[in-house]
């Protein structure tokens, strides 16, 4: 099973792969770019290969990854680690009610993200994010026919795995933006503002 996983992740990798180098070029060229989406799977799916038999698996924060890779790499970019990851970690989870909800909360993620300009942004999109998994969990559970307790439990449990996407987002953007040196939108904005000390002196 683990021999038949790793064959499957890594043909997931080389897929990414190709479908940066055909549709985003520039990615593709860009070294750091490349270490960072490649960072950013391998962190989601050891969380989720390490959750998966402890903890509910609406926790694995594949939105979480989506929105970082929508940051700091393009939203294109974003759309396929959602993809990528929601594959990957439901090939752990094996369960149809995971796959559902980690293929809808990483597109939305993505749709969140995709225009934000502030960190301040960043929270309203996680408690819409929030809501978002919540109600996703809550319709997997329908379909899967859960009733009664069981919804409210997953449905808590989708608003908590939201609620630990954007947790993570926020707590490890600026160190993924130092490590990787990426300038993002919101850091050219933050650069720009004017009670920066080096353009007050300018303007003085």
């Amino acid at each position: 099973q683990l021999f038949g996983q790793a064959i499957i992740s890594l043909a997931l990798m080389v897929l990414a792969l190709i479908y940066l180098r055909a549709f985003q070029p520039k990615v593709y060229e860009d070294n750091r770019m490349l270490w960072l989406v490649f960072v950013i799977l391998t962190i989601i799916s050891l969380l989720a290969k390490g959750l998966a038999p402890l903890f509910p698996p609406f926790l694995i924060p594949v939105a979480g990854a989506a929105m970082l890779t929508t940051i700091l790499v393009r939203p294109r970019a974003g759309i396929m680690m959602a993809v990528t990851a929601a594959i990957v970690t439901g090939i752990f989870v094996n369960s149809e009610q995971y796959w559902i909800y980690a293929f809808m909360t990483g597109l939305f993620a993505v749709y969140l993200t995709a225009r934000i300009s502030h960190r301040s942004d960043l929270t309203r999109a996680g408690l819409w994010l929030m809501l978002a998994s919540g109600t996703i969990a809550f319709a997997a559970g329908l379909m899967k026919g859960d009733t009664g307790l069981d919804l409210l439990v997953n449905s808590g449990w989708g608003v908590v795995g939201g609620g630990a996407a954007i947790i993570i987002t926020i707590g490890t953007l600026q160190f993924l933006e130092s490590a990787f040196n990426i300038t993002t939108d919101m850091k050219l904005l933050e650069l720009s503002n004017p009670t920066q000390p080096l353009l007050r002196e300018l303007m003085v």
